[in-house]
């Protein structure tokens, strides 16, 4: 039955694995009665137990005494009444030391039979009234996440650590997906745009630029000009951060955007040579944002532009490589901006 199982939810599994691996959640399977069936690499290093010891093992066995019942009543739950789970509770590793985990189990059917998959993430002291709070706020609104939507959360955060961690390595470029996110968003509303298609834009200008983390660091701080097969290693990136955000679907509507945020209007940009109203209109936008945020910021070979300067530059490439119409509307937006700090000003 184990290898019957393994092999229908293999699929199931690798989905999740990309997850799993970047926000730290060990991935336990087991059936209603918690007899568990397959593990990943994190639950064993999580717990301290092999994979072989812990097929031999109920989930209940991995909490500490005082804590089964909550357990038992938490399997009867979701094989009852609610598919999905999410609560804190206690793990005993194989030394014997006790650790706070938060654990989202989601409730699957296979062969007539239910099973469980359960991720579970170890919490460290100041993080367990966080995430109490969070879980105490949706009881009160009646809102529980799925396990994908508690599994977004956790992966857009931990998308943000390699985010930083991609723009600590050059001076430059610390704090561009935030001003970017800024621009873009201030330019969707001028647009008009609706709630949903804002949301998206801001949350693809902050991951635009995540897929720089695969690229040499020698090659993204380079202060002299790159040579072909650099340039042909950067216009890599948008692909590496749409494989970066593939694997978890509530993010799915923003690959097309993140994908082509560096095609040109006219054709000549890259990944696909994308044209005119082919680029989707984020991506349009996105681009906007994300040369706007590179010329008025200090680079290696240059100083920054005035906001001034930067809007002539890009007028210069209306058309080319800009969409004329929402470019004429971020001049108005910064011109906007820009006049209302002057009156602010003492």
């Amino acid at each position: 039955m184990r290898r019957k199982l393994t092999k229908e939810i293999v699929s199931v599994l690798e989905g999740y694995r990309r997850i799993s691996e970047i926000a730290g959640n060990a991935i336990f399977i087991h059936d209603i009665k918690g007899k568990i069936f397959e593990v990943d690499e994190i639950a064993c290093q999580l717990t301290g137990y092999s994979r072989k010891e812990l097929l031999k093992m109920n989930v209940r066995d991995l909490h500490p005494e005082a804590e089964r019942k909550t357990s038992a009543c938490k399997l009867k739950e979701i094989s009852e009444k609610n598919p999905c789970v999410d609560f804190l509770s206690k793990f005993v590793k194989k030394s014997g030391e006790v650790m706070d985990v938060r654990i989202t189990a989601d409730r699957f059917k296979f062969k007539n039979e239910f099973f469980i998959i359960g991720f579970v993430r170890q919490l460290k002291p100041h993080e367990v009234d966080v995430a109490r709070k969070k879980l105490n706020a949706k009881k009160k609104t009646g809102s529980y996440s799925k396990l994908v939507d508690r599994l977004a959360e956790e992966y857009i955060e931990a998308i943000q650590v390699l985010i930083d961690v991609a723009e600590s390595r050059d001076p430059y470029t610390m704090k561009h997906s935030a001003k970017v996110t800024r621009y873009a968003v201030m330019l969707a509303e001028n647009l008009k745009l609706s709630k949903k298609e804002k949301e998206n834009i801001r949350i693809a200008a902050m991951f635009h630029d995540i897929g720089k983390i695969g690229i040499k660091t020698e090659v993204l701080m380079k202060p002299s000009s790159l040579d072909a097969d650099e340039y042909e290693q950067v216009k890599q990136h948008p692909i590496l951060s749409v494989e970066i955000i593939r694997p978890i679907k509530p993010l799915a509507e923003l690959i097309p955007v993140i994908r082509h945020h560096h095609e040109n209007f006219d054709g000549s940009g890259y990944p696909y040579g994308l044209k005119g109203k082919d680029i989707p209109l984020g991506a349009r936008i996105l681009a906007i944002a994300d040369v706007y945020d590179a010329l008025t910021s200090d680079r290696s070979y240059r100083k920054a532009y005035s906001s001034t300067a930067a809007l002539k530059i890009m007028a210069e490439d209306s058309g080319v490589k800009f969409d004329p119409g929402i470019l004429k509307e971020f001049v108005k937006c910064m011109e906007k901006n820009h006049n209302s700090n002057h009156k602010n000003k003492p």
